[in-house]
């Protein structure tokens, strides 16, 4: 599993519009990432980025942490917030600062 630290804003904008598998026991769900932001400089050396994902509106999750797979990034945990849904999609959000 790829640590936390170890992910960075090049490594995900070069995967825009793929598709993450959330790992879960409970059900399955597919997660595409349709944008990836970065933001204000905080600290030197340390840049903060957003994620925003897109899922079908079939399941809800809460905010938390989840381990979510992609065929070339490999395994990894992000925490998630859902931040708003429409008639077909959910989309959650991911903040590394």
């Amino acid at each position: 599993m790829t640590a936390i630290n170890e992910l960075n804003h090049a490594m995900f904008e070069k995967y825009l519009e793929h598709t993450f598998q959330v790992l879960n026991e409970s059900f399955q769900l597919e997660l595409v990432l349709t944008e990836a932001v970065l933001l204000a400089q905080q600290v030197e050396q340390q840049q903060g980025f957003s994620l925003l994902f897109k899922a079908d509106n079939s399941i809800s999750m809460e905010q938390g942490l989840y381990s979510l797979q992609h065929k070339e990034m490999g395994e990894f945990a992000l925490f998630l917030v859902p931040i708003s849904q429409d008639q077909h999609s959910v989309y959650y959000e991911a903040i590394f600062n």
